[in-house]
């Protein structure tokens, strides 16, 4: 299941907000290392809500700080 979140936030990363492929690692920092400014962010936050079906307190997604984290918080909503 991990991969497979993985594996679209890559998409989402890539095709919504322009990350180059080969920067999506999981651990790459979303902010620094991926160049997500505060709206991106958020506009993030929304892309995740719709793709994955879930709604989440924004405040909650304040300390997902990599890839690897946002993976491990959509799986953690899913369940």
């Amino acid at each position: 299941m991990r991969d497979a979140v993985l594996a679209t936030l890559s998409d989402i990363l890539a095709d919504d907000f322009r990350v180059p492929r080969d920067a999506i690692l999981e651990s790459a920092r979303l902010r620094s290392d991926l160049w997500l400014d505060s709206g991106s962010y958020l506009d993030l936050l929304y892309v995740v809500q719709k793709d994955f079906g879930f709604v989440v307190d924004a405040a909650a997604f304040d300390s997902v700080t990599t890839v690897g984290e946002l993976a491990d918080f959509v799986v953690s909503q899913e369940r």
